[in-house]
């Protein structure tokens, strides 16, 4: 009896730990898409693929697209990559690196 019983539970758990997970995905989904109802009505700015989420300083804008780079932006040998520092301390990081130059301001086209 108690085998009949292991074997039922194991034959049903997979499908309730999928209905659990699927059911976790749709509330996930509703609540960014009622976020991003919330910003449109409110007349903020609304990124796809980008609500809830909060900007750091490694965030740059590379063309229309947006990328997280990762280590420090003001060093002149950052990849800005998301899966690379530098090519002189690819690992980091980026405070103790001894070969930090700080980028060098382009010059204007007026002069």
């Amino acid at each position: 009896m108690v085998e009949i019983f292991v074997i039922l539970i194991l034959g049903l758990l997979p499908g309730c730990l999928s209905w659990w997970k699927i059911r976790r995905a749709e509330q996930q989904f509703q609540a960014r898409v009622q976020q991003t109802l919330w910003h449109t009505q409110a007349g903020l700015p609304v990124e796809l693929g980008q609500v809830g989420h909060s900007r750091t300083a490694a965030e740059e804008e590379v063309g229309d697209r947006k990328a997280f780079a990762i280590g420090d932006l003001s060093c002149r040998y950052n990849a800005r990559s998301t899966y690379l520092r530098c090519a002189v301390n690819p690992l980091g990081p980026c405070s103790v690196c001894r070969s930090y130059e700080p980028v060098e301001p382009l010059p204007s086209a007026g002069n």
